[in-house]
């Protein structure tokens, strides 16, 4: 259990008012007093099934899959009407993949490596630690369970180690997965449709690392450079996800093509 939920008891109460907005009527109050009930400590159970066979010399595939059941979490409970607002061991979450990969070995540390994981992961919305990650929220949503923003229902990852002329080793690394979800919310930040319903757009990037290894009075080092997103696909970060918007349904704060020089010294 996170440290902070014996502690949400001492959290002010919360007061929810609606006005109508020609009038100046208040509409609608609703009061929360947090509180925390009877804790039991989270459980998971997780079966794991490996499968690995070399095909050939120098060529290994493997097939996994791992199941994890959730519970006893202590997600927030927001009631519809006023009154207790409860830390309650009732919540639950799934996870679920299924996995398969190939590596092919060459001399000289030379390998390539291709991998395939579908998943499925479902969970509770209001998991206390991530709502209060920066120790209080003021407006809470209703609770129940839905894909969790971390669940990329697809994921393609390649790498590779490369020996090139002149001592030169070049590893690249190309990754595409499906996009992470992301709830619609209305002006006052209620969902709108299903909770984590849509998704970013597909993340892609070609990553890679290329360096040399000097030698100098029985120490060596290698220098060389590091190249992220080389492509510069789009990859958002943030979306403006409030319907009625300007601006809604547009995706932002992708990060372009960085390059960093390295040097690792061997002793």
């Amino acid at each position: 259990l996170p440290l902070a939920v014996e502690a949400f008891a001492n959290y002010p109460a919360r007061v929810d008012r609606q006005w109508n907005a020609e009038t100046g009527e208040l509409t609608s109050e609703i009061g929360y007093q947090p509180t925390v009930e009877p804790l039991r400590l989270p459980r998971a159970t997780t079966a794991t099934i490996e499968l690995d066979r070399q095909l050939a010399a120098g060529l290994e595939v493997q097939v996994a899959a791992t199941f994890r059941e959730s519970s006893a979490l202590a997600p927030l409970v927001v009631p519809a009407t006023s009154g207790p607002l409860p830390i309650a061991s009732t919540g639950s979450s799934r996870y679920r993949d299924f996995q398969i990969s190939a590596r092919r070995q060459w001399s000289g540390d030379q390998q390539v490596f291709v991998s395939y994981v579908a998943s499925s992961a479902v969970g509770e919305r209001n998991d206390f630690s991530t709502l209060f990650r920066e120790l209080d929220r003021a407006i809470v949503l209703p609770a129940g369970r839905s894909r969790l923003s971390s669940d990329a229902r697809h994921r393609w990852i390649g790498w590779g180690t490369f020996n090139l002329p002149a001592g030169i080793v070049a590893s690249p690394v190309l990754e595409w997965r499906s996009g992470f979800p992301y709830s619609i919310l209305d002006a006052r930040q209620a969902y709108v449709g299903t909770p984590n319903g849509q998704e970013f757009p597909a993340f892609a990037a070609l990553d890679m690392v290329v360096y040399r290894t000097f030698s100098a009075r029985g120490r060596a080092a290698d220098i060389g450079v590091q190249i992220f997103n080389a492509t510069r696909h789009f990859n958002p970060r943030d979306v403006y996800a409030v319907a009625g918007a300007s601006q809604f349904g547009s995706f932002t704060n992708s990060v372009g093509t960085i390059v960093r020089g390295f040097m690792l010294i061997k002793w």
